[in-house]
């Protein structure tokens, strides 16, 4: 294999890449790709476990000099499968909430794992906050909000984006709303007796 091959990975649910062969066999070396992780270079049709790929000799101990590749043109990789990507797209890291609300959360939507824990909560919690108690419902809708963002996040099988960021806003809004009229009944009494002789 020359290192002129350009390389792309899995790492975190995002793809990483292009990269050089020299610098896979480096993050091989170093722990960051995985045997499970999913790779794809030009030639290869779908993404594959880098252990089933022209890599698998970089997992051996004694990794030997492997085939060439004359290729030089570059193509976008293909999208990322809608089966088996592997444990390495579910760690603990997740995205911020910004980079969510930006987009940025994950490039494709590999399993399709139903609504994500909490947002449908959130949504329902965000609508009590605006019609029952804002001060309450307003930051349960809030917080489990929040938490479905970063599940959809980590996970980008989980739907439920939407439902969360209303459920958020309405929270936002059930807050501010319900404050608004606590501190209007506070001083209803000194405005009512401003006007009495």
């Amino acid at each position: 294999m020359a290192g002129r091959e350009i390389w792309y990975f899995m790492a975190l649910g995002q793809q990483v890449g292009p990269i050089s062969f020299d610098d896979v066999k480096a993050r091989i070396g170093a722990g960051e790709i995985k045997k499970e992780t999913h790779v794809w270079r030009e030639g290869l049709e779908n993404w594959i476990p880098a252990a089933d790929s022209d890599l698998g000799p970089c997992f051996k101990p004694s990794s030997g000099a492997a085939g060439k590749s004359g290729l030089s043109i570059r193509k976008a990789p293909p999208e990322v499968p809608r089966h088996g990507l592997g444990p390495d797209l579910h760690s603990d890291k997740s995205p911020s909430v910004g980079d969510i609300f930006a987009g940025k959360s994950r490039p494709s939507t590999p399993i399709d794992r139903g609504m994500a824990p909490g947002a449908v909560w959130s949504f329902i919690s965000g609508l009590m906050a605006i019609f029952i108690c804002g001060l309450i419902f307003g930051i349960i809708a809030i917080t489990k909000g929040r938490s479905a963002l970063e599940v959809i996040g980590e996970n980008p099988g989980y739907s439920g984006k939407g439902l969360a960021i209303a459920g958020i806003i309405l929270g936002i809004l059930g807050i501010i709303g319900w404050a608004l009229v606590l501190l209007m009944f506070r001083m209803l009494p000194a405005a009512v007796s401003g006007f009495m002789p």
